[in-house]
C-alpha cells in the first residue's frame, strides 16, 4: 500500500499536468457555465459570479438545451431507454424471459430512483462535457432501499491520468467535507490527532476538511495475500487528508472502476478533452463585444449626448458623447438659426450591427448542435420525401455523438450497476443461497431465483445478458439496420407471391425477433421458443387428430358404401 506522502506527491504532479488548463476553464466558465468559475480564483458561498463583464447568454443557454436534448434522446427513463436480453446461447424458454422481465424492472427501479441520483448527475455531466470537455460520473454500492449512488464529479475537483489503453485508469477527487460528517463517515478513531482534539468542541463540528479520494491501479504487489476482500481487488481506493496533518482515512478497493470519465473529444497527447465550448469561444467573445456596443448604441439613441451654446469656452476642453452627456460650446460665430442646444451626432443606423449579432449568435448555437438536436424548422413546407431526407440528414450528423456518448458512459455505468445489484442478490440467487434470500427478505425484499440455464452458463464463464437500448437515440443509430429487415420482409413477401417455394428460405421467427429488438418492443410481445413449440405441436396434434377424424368417417362411409353394393347385388 501507498503511504499518504506517496499520494500527496502523486497529487501534485496530476495538479501541475492539470494547471495549463485552469485558466481556459476560467474562462469557459465565465461566459458558458457561470456557476462553476473557481478554477484560479475562490469566492464566497452565495456571490454572484458574473462580474458585469457578460452581456450576452446565447452560449449559457445552448450549452444547457444541448445537455437537455442528448439527455433526453439517450435517456427517457431507465424503463425506456435499456433494455437487459438473455444471450443466443442461453436458451429462450418462458422460466428465462420472465427472469429477465423481472431484473429489468429491478434495474429500472433502482437507476431511476430519485435517490440513486442518476438523471442529475447525467446533466450535469452532459453540461460539464459542453463547456469543458470533460465530466465525471461516479456510481457507489448503496443499501438495499437505495442500493445505487450516482455522484457527479466536477471538473473543479478532479484530477485525473490516462492507463496504456488511453482510458482513464486514475482519479483523484477533492473534497471539502464537514468535520461532524467525516466523524460519521471514518469514525473518530480514524482522523489525526489534531481532528480528534478539535472535534471535542462543538464549535468547530461544521469546519469544512479537506479530502482525497484517490482512485488508481493497484499494484500486483499490494494483492498478494489479499484473498478476495476489497483490499485484493484490482481497483484500489484510498482516501486521505492533505491540509493540515496528512492522514489516511481508509483503503478499500473495487472489481472495476467506479467513476467514468467521459471526453467530449480530445487530442491524442492530451488527458483532458476539448468542448464544443472551446471550439465556439472566438464568436462567444465577438458575440459579447457586439451586444456591449449595441446595448450602448441604444441608450445613445434614447438618450442621446447634447451640445448647449454659450458666449463663453469650450468647458475643459472635452466633448462628452456619454448617454446624456452635455457639452458646452462657445456661441462665437455660430451659423444662423443654429439652435442654442441641439444632439452632438447620431449615431446612425443600428440594422447592420443587429444582423451581425444575429449571424454570430447562430454560429454559436451551430456549435452547440442546436440546429441538429432541435427541428426548428416550421416556415417552409415540405413534401414527405424532403421530411424523411432532412430527418436523416440530421440523425447522419447525430449518430457519432449518441454513439460515443453511449459507449464512454452509458454502457459502463449500466454494467456496473449489474454487477452491484448481482452482488447484493437483488437480480437474483440461486435456491441453496438461503443467507442471502434471509437478508433480501429482512428488507422487504422477495428473492429472484436464477434460472438452471442462466446458473449454468455462469459457471461455465459465459455473458448473462446483453444490453439493447431503445431510446429516441438508439432509433437513430439502428434506423438503417432496421429498414434493412424490413425491406428484406417485403422482398419475401413479394418473392412468395411469385413463388410460393420462396418462403423456405425466409426466417420467419429470426424476422420477428430482429423487428422486436430493433423497435424497442415490449420482450413479452413475442412467446418463447417453448411456448411456440407448445402451441405448433398442439396444432400438428390437433391437425393429425383431425385428419384421422376426417380418414374415419372416409372409411365409415366406404365401407357403407360397399355394404349397400353388396346387399343391392343379393337382392337384400
Amino acid at each position: 500500500m501507498p503511504t499518504v506522502k506517496q499520494l500527496m506527491a502523486k497529487r501534485e504532479v496530476l495538479r501541475a499536468r492539470k494547471q495549463p488548463w485552469e485558466y481556459p476553464y476560467q474562462i469557459l466558465g465565465k461566459y458558458i457555465y457561470t456557476r462553476k468559475q473557481e478554477f484560479q480564483q475562490t469566492v464566497s458561498p452565495g456571490a454572484f459570479l458574473n462580474d458585469g463583464m457578460i452581456n450576452d447568454s446565447t452560449a449559457v443557454r445552448a450549452n444547457g438545451a444541448m445537455a437537455s436534448a442528448i439527455m433526453g434522446a439517450l435517456w427517457k427513463s431507465g424503463g425506456k431507454t435499456f433494455r437487459i436480453r438473455k444471450p443466443r446461447h442461453i436458451p429462450d424458454t418462458k422460466a428465462n424471459q420472465d427472469y429477465y422481465m423481472r431484473i429489468n424492472e429491478v434495474m429500472a427501479e433502482a437507476m431511476e430512483s430519485p435517490k440513486a441520483g442518476f438523471e442529475t448527475a447525467f446533466d450535469e455531466s452532459l453540461r460539464e462535457e459542453g463547456a469543458f470537455g470533460t465530466s465525471g460520473i461516479a456510481e457507489f454500492k448503496g443499501d438495499y432501499q437505495n442500493p445505487l449512488i450516482f455522484k457527479s464529479w466536477s471538473i473543479q475537483s478532479v484530477l485525473i491520468a490516462e492507463g496504456a489503453d488511453g482510458f482513464v485508469d486514475t482519479v483523484y477527487y477533492d473534497d471539502s467535507v464537514p468535520l461532524a460528517v467525516l466523524v460519521d463517515t471514518y469514525g473518530l478513531a480514524k482522523l489525526p490527532k489534531d481532528l480528534q482534539e478539535k472535534y471535542k468542541s462543538p464549535k468547530f463540528h461544521m469546519d469544512r476538511i479537506k479530502v482525497c479520494i484517490a482512485i488508481e491501479p493497484r499494484r500486483e504487489k499490494d494483492r498478494k495475500g489479499k484473498g478476495d476482500s476489497d483490499l485484493g481487488m484490482e481497483v484500489a481506493s484510498y482516501h486521505f487528508t492533505f491540509e493540515g496533518t496528512p492522514h489516511m482515512l481508509r483503503e478499500s478497493g473495487f472489481t472495476e472502476m467506479p467513476v467514468r470519465i467521459s471526453r467530449w473529444y480530445k487530442l491524442a497527447n492530451e488527458e483532458y478533452g476539448r468542448s464544443p465550448g472551446m471550439d465556439a469561444l472566438p464568436a462567444i467573445m465577438q458575440l459579447n463585444a457586439f451586444k456591449e456596443t449595441f446595448l450602448i448604441c441604444v441608450e445613445k439613441k434614447a438618450e442621446p449626448p447634447l451640445y448647449i451654446l454659450d458666449d463663453g469656452s469650450l468647458g475643459g476642453g472635452a466633448v462628452d458623447t456619454s448617454v446624456r452627456g452635455l457639452s458646452v460650446f462657445n456661441s462665437f460665430g455660430r451659423a444662423p438659426g443654429q439652435p442654442p442646444i441641439g444632439q452632438i451626432h447620431d449615431i446612425g443606423e443600428l440594422q447592420s450591427l443587429a444582423a451581425a449579432i444575429a449571424e454570430t449568435r447562430e454560429e454559436i448555437t451551430q456549435h452547440f448542435l442546436i440546429d441538429k438536436l432541435y427541428d426548428l424548422n416550421n416556415k417552409s413546407r415540405m413534401t414527405l420525401g424532403e421530411a424523411e431526407m432532412r430527418y436523416q440528414i440530421r440523425s447522419d450528423a447525430l449518430s457519432s455523438i449518441y454513439a460515443r456518448k453511449t459507449a464512454e458512459t452509458l454502457n459502463p455505468l449500466i454494467t456496473r450497476s449489474f454487477n452491484i445489484l448481482f452482488e447484493m442478490g437483488l437480480l437474483g440467487i440461486t435456491p441453496e443461497d438461503e443467507a442471502t434470500a434471509n437478508i433480501l427478505i429482512a428488507n422487504g425484499l422477495d428473492p429472484i431465483i436464477i434460472p438452471a440455464d442462466v446458473a449454468q452458463a455462469i459457471v461455465m464463464g459465459k455473458d448473462i445478458y446483453k444490453i439493447d437500448y431503445i431510446s429516441p437515440a438508439a432509433h437513430v443509430m439502428r434506423e438503417e439496420e432496421y429498414r434493412g429487415v424490413i425491406t428484406t420482409g417485403n422482398n419475401a413477401m413479394q418473392a412468395m407471391q411469385v413463388n410460393p417455394a420462396a418462403g423456405d428460405k425466409f426466417n420467419f421467427d429470426k424476422f420477428l425477433e430482429y423487428s422486436r429488438e430493433l423497435t424497442g418492443a415490449p420482450m413479452d410481445i413475442l412467446f418463447s421458443d417453448d411456448e411456440v413449440k407448445k402451441i405448433r405441436d398442439d396444432r400438428a396434434e390437433a391437425q393429425r387428430a383431425e385428419q384421422e377424424t376426417l380418414m374415419a368417417r372416409e372409411q365409415a362411409a366406404a365401407l357403407k358404401d360397399t355394404a349397400s353394393a353388396q346387399a343391392s347385388m343379393t337382392g337384400g
